[in-house]
């Protein structure tokens, strides 16, 4: 769905907006977000970069967003491991530092 209106190379990216427009029906960023996930996940090599989804040009192209989506989930991973580490002194046990005083 998504990967049929996309042009190929990051030269014709398309935004989260722009998709939003081409589909219409009131069709959330969110949304757009989620049937690009789905759509990767079945095997469509949607790239993606600061201008906007696109198809691939080359295969670097597939690869710089391949790098993108490891660096994102590793990031990620980091936080929620501070918030599990943050579990252990309880909800409420540091209201002071949060400006609670």
């Amino acid at each position: 769905m998504i990967a049929d209106i996309l042009g190929v190379g990051e030269k014709n990216a398309k935004t989260a907006s722009d998709i939003q427009a081409i589909i219409g029906g009131g069709i959330k960023k969110r949304e757009v977000q989620k049937i690009v996930r789905q759509e990767r996940l079945e095997g469509a090599l949607i790239c993606a970069s600061g201008k906007g989804y696109f198809m691939p040009e080359t295969m670097a192209d597939v690869k710089s967003t391949i790098l993108s989506l490891y660096s994102m989930s590793k990031e990620t991973k980091a936080v929620a491991d501070k918030m599990k580490e943050g579990m252990s002194h309880g909800i409420g046990a540091e209201e002071g530092m949060m400006g609670n005083e």
